[in-house]
């Protein structure tokens, strides 16, 4: 295929092949190949074919697909049913099958990164999304981050959440394991954090 500069009609082109990466959330990078070209007339650079543009469309299309898949067997090997998903949120039966199958939108890929991020989600949509459920969840992961950070500096932590009808808590008693850096943000001793 005779190739001609789109700015001066030169067909003097030069051709380099670069290979990119394509990162989705929650995906590994997948490498690609794109053809750069370079007119030796009037030195402009591009794709002059258009191919990049369908290269770059058929890798992405092929990487959310996988992506979903992947999403699901990750939910799934946390022993998340996927009737359970359909049915928390709402979602016609049959519609994570169609999404197997490649009959997924944008939408459906940013739910799936979300309830995989955020499994409690689900929980609190079972629930119809009632407030107190919600802060209950909230501070349930708040208190797992914390005890993950805590246990990297102390020994002997324990984090727990305390629940009554107008407030929550978050209390915690750490142990020091090693002398803390000035700058952090969790103090030795007991703490407790509450929301109302």
């Amino acid at each position: 295929m005779k190739i001609e500069c789109p700015f001066c009609g030169s067909s003097d082109i030069s051709s380099d092949e670069q290979e990119k990466r394509l990162a989705l959330p929650l995906h590994k990078p997948v490498p690609y190949k794109i053809t750069v070209h370079r007119c030796n007339n009037c030195e402009e650079v591009g794709d002059f074919t258009g191919e990049n543009d369908r290269i770059i469309a058929k890798v992405k299309e092929a990487v959310t697909k996988d992506s979903v898949l992947q999403l699901l067997h990750e939910l799934s090997e946390r022993g998340i049913k996927m009737t359970i998903i359909e049915r928390s949120l709402g979602l016609p039966p049959k519609t994570i099958n169609r999404w197997k199958t490649g009959e997924s939108s944008a939408a459906a890929i940013a739910l799936l990164r979300i309830v995989r991020t955020l499994p409690w989600v689900l929980e609190v949509a079972a629930e119809k999304y009632r407030p107190e459920i919600i802060r209950e969840k909230i501070f349930e992961a708040a208190a797992r981050v914390l005890k993950g950070e805590a246990d990297k500096h102390y020994t002997g932590c324990k984090i727990e959440t305390l629940q009554t009808d107008k407030s929550h808590v978050i209390q915690v008693e750490l142990h020091v394991k090693e002398p803390m850096p000035e700058t952090s943000y969790i103090k030795h001793g007991a703490t407790a954090y509450a929301y109302r």
